[in-house]
C-alpha cells in the first residue's frame, strides 16, 4: 500500500468520502481539458472562472457550489461527475 493510500484509510469515513469526491472532481476537469486540447487557461476562461479557481479545484483547495459545477458542465457541455444514490 502507498504511503498516499495509508493516510486516506486514516481519515474519518467523511474526510475520506471528501477526498474521493475531489479527486474525482480534479481528475473529471482534466480528462475534460485534455479532451478538448484546452490550457488551463483556456478552460478557465471558457467557464468564466479565474486560473487560480480552476487551479484551485483541480488541487484539493476549494470545494465548489452546486452553481459553479453546473456552470462548468454546461459551458464545457461536459458532464462532470457522475451521482449515485449511496443510500439506499
Amino acid at each position: 500500500m502507498n504511503t498516499l493510500q495509508a493516510h486516506v484509510n486514516q481519515l474519518p469515513a467523511e474526510d475520506n468520502l471528501l477526498f474521493t469526491w475531489q479527486f474525482s472532481l480534479s481528475r473529471r476537469l482534466c480528462q475534460i481539458m485534455e479532451a478538448n486540447s484546452l490550457t488551463q487557461t483556456e478552460f478557465a476562461v471558457m467557464v468564466g472562472i479565474s486560473e487560480q479557481e480552476l487551479d484551485d479545484l483541480i488541487h484539493f483547495a476549494a470545494d465548489p457550489p452546486l452553481s459553479l459545477m453546473a456552470r462548468i458542465a454546461a459551458l464545457s457541455k461536459s458532464d462532470i461527475l457522475t451521482w449515485v444514490n449511496s443510500d439506499g
